[in-house]
C-alpha cells in the first residue's frame, strides 16, 4: 500500500504529504482519466484494512483529484481496535471503543460535508451533517446531529482521583 500511495502521490501534488500506515490488506480499483493537470477519477472502490482492526472502505469519484475538487464519496470506517492508525499518526489517546462511521462526502476547494453521517462508538450512537467552509477570514463548522445515546464513561478517560480530604501533607 505504502508503495501505491507514492505512486499516486507521485501524479497529484496535492498528496504529498500522506503517509500509509501498515494496516493490512487492501483492494483498490478506479477509473482514471485527464492528464496531471486535471485528473478525473470515477468508479473509486477501495477496500483498506480489516474489520479485527479498522476496516475502510471508499466509493465513488472525484472530478479533479490535483485540485482535491468536485468529491462524491461514500466513506465507511469500522473497527475493534483503532491504536495502528493513532499510533501511525503520532497522537496519544485514551482506548477507543469498536466503532463504525459512515456518511457522503462531497465538495472540495473552499469546503467540505459530510451528508448521511451515521456513527456508533461503543454504546454511543451520532447521525447527520457536517459542513466545513474553508472560505473566508475564518473556517466555519456547521453541524447538525443527534443522538440517540451518548456514553461519557465509555468515551472519556477515566478521571484522576482526588486526595482524600484530611490525608495531605
Amino acid at each position: 500500500l505504502a508503495r501505491a500511495v507514492e505512486a499516486v502521490r507521485a501524479q497529484v501534488p496535492a498528496l504529498e504529504d500522506i503517509e500509509a500506515p501498515p494496516v493490512g490488506p487492501y483492494s483498490l480499483s478506479a477509473r482514471i482519466k485527464g492528464s496531471a493537470d486535471k485528473l478525473s477519477v470515477s468508479d473509486i472502490d477501495v477496500s483498506v484494512g480489516r474489520a479485527e482492526q479498522v476496516l475502510v472502505k471508499v466509493t465513488g469519484g472525484v472530478e479533479d483529484a490535483a485540485q482535491a475538487t468536485g468529491l462524491d464519496l461514500r466513506v465507511a470506517i469500522e473497527g475493534q481496535d483503532l491504536s495502528p492508525l493513532i499510533e501511525a499518526a503520532g497522537v496519544t489517546l485514551p482506548r477507543v471503543p469498536a466503532f463504525r462511521i459512515a456518511g457522503r462526502l462531497t465538495g472540495g476547494g473552499g469546503g467540505y460535508a459530510v451528508d448521511d453521517l451515521t456513527a456508533k462508538l461503543g454504546n454511543s450512537d451520532l447521525t447527520g451533517r457536517v459542513a466545513v467552509s474553508l472560505g473566508g477570514q475564518r473556517p466555519r463548522v456547521e453541524a447538525r446531529l443527534s443522538a440517540q445515546r451518548i456514553d461519557l464513561d465509555e468515551l472519556l478517560p477515566p478521571a484522576a482521583k482526588e486526595p482524600a480530604a484530611g490525608k495531605g501533607k
